[in-house]
């Protein structure tokens, strides 16, 4: 009997996906499929697109040239209850408490799991009183990340969800590690960390919009011999 493992069905397809911006091309020639089941890391030098291409990812721009969908539907307004997505700029009012904000959350998507935030809030000891004013930085991006994650949906966008204290990474790998198993999972970084290898299947690397790398985990060590943290720190070192 095959212990092959099967390819889950397709959650995301970008087909020759082009983004441009005042006559500039910022995303070019763009194409990628993500699998349930399937986590894809996405580099790119700081500032060079990676944000443009998530917010393309989740409907939030229409692309100039190509196709994004999600579960076969063009990405849009039709997709918001199939993505859930962590943006790179905070998007929590200071003035609100944690609680509220779930309960806000939850009147916007019927798909958010209580009990697996308050497992989350939990875990990072945030106090579900607390308003968002007093978490630090890191804590903010983290509950974030818990909002995203409390989601029982298709696809989860998460846009540089490590800028945060690295004691928090651990615990951050194993949310993305769970999202793996409930559909695709896409994240977008522009920094790169050895403990994402073992739950990322596929690593993209951009430059000005261009994919220039689309490779397997497992076969970068054999292709390339070095890690995927290494090819980053080679590609982008001028970054």
């Amino acid at each position: 009997m095959s212990l092959t493992k099967q390819p889950g069905k397709v959650i995301l397809r970008c087909t020759k996906v082009e983004k441009n911006i005042r006559k500039k091309s910022i995303i070019k020639g763009f194409s990628m499929t993500v699998r349930k089941g399937e986590l894809v890391t996405v580099f790119s030098k700081t500032g060079q697109s990676k944000s443009v291409l998530a917010k393309l990812i989740c409907g939030l721009v229409p692309p100039t040239y190509g196709t994004v969908t999600v579960r076969g539907k063009a990405a849009g307004y039709r997709t918001n209850t199939l993505v859930s997505f962590q943006p790179d700029v905070p998007f929590l009012k200071q003035e609100h408490s944690v609680t509220d904000v779930m309960v806000y959350y939850n009147r916007f998507f019927s798909d958010f799991k209580y009990k697996r935030a308050y497992k989350l809030l939990k875990l990072f000891g945030i106090d579900p009183e607390a308003y968002i004013w007093e978490l630090d930085e890191s804590l903010v991006t983290v509950f974030e990340i818990i909002l995203v994650s409390s989601r029982k949906t298709s696809l989860y966008v998460f846009d540089n969800p490590f800028k945060t204290d690295k004691k928090y990474h651990a615990d951050i790998i194993k949310i993305l590690n769970a999202c793996k198993q409930v559909g695709g999972v896409v994240v977008l970084s522009d920094r790169a960390y050895e403990y994402m290898e073992p739950v990322t299947d596929r690593f993209i690397f951009l430059n000005r919009g261009e994919m220039i790398i689309s490779i397997e985990s497992e076969k970068i060590k054999l292709r390339y011999n070095q890690s995927a943290t290494g090819m980053f720190k080679e590609l982008y070192r001028n970054a």
